[in-house]
């Protein structure tokens, strides 16, 4: 067990300290400044050491109770490249300020969907938003205490582990969708001189062909391979950017319910419900008489997170655990960890019984975003995932249902997720 002497035991220290005894299994004991007289073998974290043999000077923001704005910069912690806040180098407070995802609280230029911007993320300016950079600094904390308290540590490392998640933004490309809708993409074709896509809409219409966003058996045979799956559903009202199949249907209730059946479901609250409380209840009260059972998890749709906004209100309706956090825009760790914690309300300064699963790439992002091609992401994803096997914890991956179809601009891209569990079971072989 560490025994570690602080300035005072606030909420952010048993949060970190919490996260380390996660992460690594290894436990500690937090004793006051005032209390350690008597002790010499004691590691010291305080705003008050200057005897760096003693464990190091802390940085104030574990001793802060509010959103403190502190000039941050890169630096060195031994050998790791490590934050300074207000030119104190401090590994514990970077993990809590990554963590928590504190700069997203303060001003930031929100993208057209009001997102924040990997670009404005000190991990893109430092060049780290591809390093699990929390996970670094635990072990650069360890080593640290390993050897100025001489001690070995019996530190352990959490598996690999691969969760596949598919947003299902649209059930089905035409199948359901209602006349007037239909009528309009066929005029929007028309004039793009689409007749490929024509062509497959009126096949899939008339029953020739199966619609092609229907890749739910190559779903469920992923889950079937022991492969832990977890779909996220749109249900939410049709607008401008929720476009599923209406959440009225019957057949499309029925089919909710009959995957349910075999896969997990959870969420995928509608853009428009991102600044509607009352939205929201309804979208997550709607899936659950769908399923018949309560519904816990979500995803934001266009992954629109907004600190501390976004948890506060999925914790009101009941939601107890969220997939949004990543980059939509970069591929990166935003999270700094693929392994579950808690929320921190900073508003609040105060942990929250509502746990965060950080997702490591999206689909969208590889193709749209950076502009790569099927082939050309597997270094991309291969790279993700030997960083990720350092350290251990949950890969999720985010996927869509059309993405997987082989149809359009998709073809070739399912061999990626073969790719992807390839890799992982390589590297943990």
């Amino acid at each position: 067990m560490l025994e570690i002497a602080v300035d005072k035991l606030t909420q952010r220290i048993q949060y970190v300290f919490d996260r380390i005894r996660d992460f690594r299994g290894v436990d500690f004991n937090l004793i006051a400044m005032d209390a350690i007289i008597g002790k010499k073998d004691i590691y010291i974290y305080s705003q008050t050491n200057n005897d760096e043999s003693k464990g190091f000077k802390s940085s104030e923001l574990l001793y802060e109770q509010s959103i403190t704005k502190l000039a941050i910069s890169k630096t060195l912690f031994g050998q790791q490249e490590c934050l300074a806040f207000d030119g104190i180098v401090d590994p514990l407070a970077s993990i809590f300020y990554h963590l928590t995802r504190m700069e997203e609280y303060c001003c930031f230029a929100p993208d057209v969907h009001g997102r924040f911007q990997a670009k404005d993320s000190f991990l893109v300016n430092y060049g780290w938003e591809k390093q699990l950079m929390v996970e670094r600094w635990i072990d650069a904390f360890l080593e640290d205490y390993q050897r100025k308290m001489n001690r070995t540590l019996e530190i352990k490392y959490s598996p690999l582990s691969l969760t596949l998640t598919f947003d299902i933004d649209n059930t089905f490309a035409f199948k359901w969708k209602p006349f007037t809708r239909i009528l309009g993409s066929y005029f929007k074709d028309f004039f793009r001189l689409d007749f490929k896509r024509m062509a497959t809409k009126s096949a899939t219409l008339l029953r020739f062909r199966k619609d092609p966003y229907n890749t739910y058996d190559k779903i469920i045979s992923y889950h079937k391979k022991g492969i832990n799956v977890h779909l996220f559903w749109l249900v939410g009202d049709f607008d401008k950017y929720d476009r599923n199949v209406s959440n009225t249907s019957v057949k499309h209730r029925r089919f909710i319910n009959e995957i349910g059946d075999e896969l997990a479901i959870g969420l995928h609250p509608s853009y428009a419900s991102n600044e509607s409380f009352d939205k929201l209840q309804k979208e997550k009260n709607d899936l659950e008489v769908i399923l018949n059972h309560s519904v816990e998890t979500s995803r934001q749709h266009f992954l629109r997170l907004r600190l501390p906004e976004t948890y506060q209100r999925n914790q009101e309706v009941g939601l107890t655990a969220d997939f949004t956090l990543g980059f939509g825009d970069i591929i990166g760790f935003r999270a700094g960890t693929i392994q579950k914690f808690p929320f921190f309300d900073l508003e609040k300064n105060q942990e929250q019984d509502y746990w965060i699963h950080p997702f490591s790439y999206m689909d969208g992002t590889l193709r749209d975003y950076l502009k790569l091609s099927a082939e050309q992401s597997k270094k991309v994803i291969e790279a993700l995932i030997v960083e990720a096997h350092k350290y251990g914890g949950n890969f999720i991956a985010i996927w869509h249902n059309e993405s997987i179809s082989e149809w359009h601009n998709w073809k070739d891209w399912s061999k990626l997720i073969d790719y992807t569990i390839q890799k992982i079971d390589e590297v943990n072989h």
